[in-house]
């Protein structure tokens, strides 16, 4: 076992640095949180003929950023135990940081979120408090945390569903958006959620820890890689339908064909070698589909 390093002098500043490092990058989540508001902030512009602002964007993105940022702060809490038990190399159990300050630090997350709905206005608080019902609903597995675990498809989507509520929570910055015309965006990032909860859990069968749950090792290396497909297939078909209206047809089809080909090559070439690298490489193309999509959403204004 790897000893763990000597943070004892570390400051709070210093702790606080090297948990985000660890834990929530702001290099990796930060742009790609960007981009999801992009591709909020160009779709209602084009469905809804809003006008372009900022402001709203700015506060989109940092709204999204808090939220995701609880996110991580709920899995803390609610992973506790299995991290001491099974992975004390992580920030929390190794006493890098104390639940006590992420509980902190999350009250400051839903503070912002507070002090960006004046900039935004009222109706804002509609997604705010769902998501917020949502999020602490997941942290206590829906009190039904036991009988969930051992369904793990239904517990995958009962907390993929917060997708939906975020890109709702994300529509809503730019004006009360009428959802019957930006709803196919909602789909899409559930469909997204999947792609990024599926590949970041599957691993080649060396990778594999004892008392960590993945996909490959509840499912299998293979089913679990289709299972990731079949959620890549579910993103591209709700992203077609929602470019189709607003973006020119060869932006539509290239996105849609190059995000198939390239999972299509993963899953193939992941399904003849388990074992190898390539077991990485679901997570990283899942974020590229986020790169892609919402990116596609959000430049359609312009085109």
């Amino acid at each position: 076992m790897t000893a763990l390093p000597d943070e004892s002098g570390l400051t709070l500043l210093q702790r606080g640095w090297r948990y985000q490092q660890e834990r929530f990058p702001l290099l990796v989540h930060g742009p790609l949180i960007a981009v999801m508001a992009f591709g909020a902030f160009g779709y209602a512009i084009s469905v809804a003929e809003l006008q372009p602002d900022l402001y709203r964007y700015l506060s989109c993105w940092a709204g999204l950023l808090a939220f995701f940022f609880l996110l991580r702060v709920a899995d803390e809490f609610k992973d506790y135990q299995t991290d001491c038990a099974h992975r004390p190399y992580r920030a929390v159990p190794r006493g890098l940081v104390s639940l006590r300050a992420l509980g902190i630090a999350a009250a400051v997350a839903l503070g912002l979120q507070i002090l960006l709905i004046p900039v935004v206005g009222l109706y804002l608080l509609v997604p705010l408090i769902l998501t917020w019902v949502w999020l602490g609903l997941m942290t206590r597995e829906f009190f039904v945390g036991t009988w969930l675990e051992a369904r793990p498809v239904l517990y995958l989507f009962s907390h993929m569903l917060i997708m939906p509520l975020l890109m709702f929570y994300a529509l809503t910055h730019f004006g009360p958006v009428p959802l019957a015309q930006v709803w196919l965006l909602l789909p899409l990032a559930l469909g997204v959620g999947l792609c990024l909860e599926l590949g970041r859990k599957i691993r080649r069968p060396q990778d594999e820890e004892a008392g960590v749950e993945t996909y490959s090792a509840l499912w299998g290396p293979r089913r679990a890689a289709l299972a990731w497909f079949a959620a890549v297939l579910f993103t591209l078909v709700w992203l077609f339908w929602a470019l189709r209206p607003v973006a020119p047809a060869v932006l539509t089809v290239g996105v849609v064909a190059v995000a198939g080909l390239l999972a299509l090559a993963l899953l193939v070439v992941h399904a003849r070698q388990p074992e190898s690298r390539a077991a990485k490489g679901f997570e990283g193309l899942s974020a590229l589909l986020i790169l892609l999509s919402y990116g596609a959403l959000g430049v359609t204004p312009w085109l």
